[in-house]
């Protein structure tokens, strides 16, 4: 795998837990 590949398999799991998650505003 290369690792742009890898690079947007984790942009898009973490995608996907930022809109799960209920961010506090820092």
């Amino acid at each position: 795998m290369r690792l742009k590949e890898l690079f947007d398999a984790q942009m898009e799991y973490f995608g996907e837990v930022f809109e799960k998650t209920e961010w506090p505003y820092w």
